[in-house]
């Protein structure tokens, strides 16, 4: 019997999937080129098996994936908790909103160097806790292996809370990152990243200059 209901529950998923030709995205409607919903079901057992639904989230995105747009419904919290991200061409972020009910939450935005790829600058408001952090990139290749070297500023509250050089590979893989504190001398921090042979990640470590610990 319990096989025969989660059947039944997957072909109301696709019947509810393929009604959704179009969503909106603060005033403009796009149409619908993606649709999922997903349930989450808590399964116990105590004199026979029971289920109980303790999630469900609306997935959206636009005929290109350029826009896609998340509803998290919890059970039991009457307010919906939305994501709206935003890409470019390239499927990099522009913008991501999330949203509890209509209330905007945190807006991060992300800028980019005209025909390189490279971001220049990300900005993050966080409007529960009140707080701006802002991160200001300059890139350059290494003149000697050719590795991009990514200078980052980042900023809290308007003021310098860091700095740090991260180094990429020629395949764009970070395999260093040297974190200064905000005189812009002394080295917080060195984190390092080994891959294997199909390119992922399989180490990542850390050495902390002041305590000379990894």
């Amino acid at each position: 019997m319990r096989s025969v209901l989660f059947v039944f529950s997957l072909l109301l998923v696709s019947q509810m999937c393929i009604g959704q030709t179009s969503f909106m995205v603060g005033t403009e409607k796009i149409q619908t080129g993606y649709a999922m919903r997903l349930y989450v079901y808590e399964l116990a057992f105590r004199d026979s098996f029971k289920t109980t639904l303790i999630d469900s989230v609306v997935t959206l995105a636009s005929k290109d994936s350029l826009v896609v747009l998340e509803q998290n419904h919890p059970v039991g919290d009457p307010a919906v908790l939305t994501t709206i991200t935003t890409l470019n061409k390239l499927k990099q972020p522009l913008k991501i909103v999330t949203l509890k009910g209509n209330v905007e939450q945190i807006v991060k935005e992300w800028t980019y160097e005209p025909n390189a790829g490279h971001a220049s600058q990300f900005v993050e408001d966080n409007k529960v806790k009140v707080v701006m952090r802002k991160e200001v990139y300059s890139s350059a290749f290494d003149k000697i292996n050719g590795d991009l070297i990514i200078d980052v500023t980042s900023y809290s509250g308007g003021k310098v809370e860091f700095y740090s050089k991260e180094y990429y590979d020629k395949m764009g893989k970070k395999y260093k990152e040297v974190r200064l504190n905000d005189n812009k001398k002394d080295v917080l921090h060195t984190e390092n990243y080994t891959y294997n042979d199909a390119g992922k990640l399989v180490s990542r470590s850390v050495y902390f200059k002041e305590f000379n610990v990894t």
